[in-house]
C-alpha cells in the first residue's frame, strides 16, 4: 500500500492531479492530467493513497500548480512480493 502526504508551499489556490506510468517514463515538465483537484482550506497539502495487487515498479508522476508554477515529480515505487 502506498500512503502519502504530499504538501508544498507558496501562493495558492494549488492544484494538483497524479498518476502512474511506467518505471521507464521520462518526465517532460509539461505533464498534465484529466483528473485535476484543487487543495482545500487554504494549503497545499494532499494524500496519495493506492493499494498495489501486484508486485512490480512503476513511476508515480505527481503535478502541482499555482498559477505562477508548474512543477512535475517523479517518484519509484518498487512493490515486493513477499510471504505472508
Amino acid at each position: 500500500m502506498l500512503d502519502l502526504i504530499v504538501t508544498c508551499d507558496g501562493t495558492g489556490p494549488w492544484t494538483y492531479c497524479w498518476n502512474f506510468e511506467d518505471v521507464n517514463y521520462n518526465v517532460t515538465g509539461k505533464e498534465e492530467c484529466d483528473n485535476v483537484r484543487e487543495t482545500v482550506q487554504g494549503k497545499c497539502e494532499f494524500p496519495i493513497l493506492w493499494y498495489f495487487r501486484n508486485a512490480g515498479s512503476t513511476a508515480l508522476i505527481i503535478v502541482v500548480d499555482d498559477g505562477l508554477e508548474h512543477i512535475v515529480k517523479q517518484i519509484a515505487v518498487v512493490v515486493y512480493d513477499v510471504p505472508r
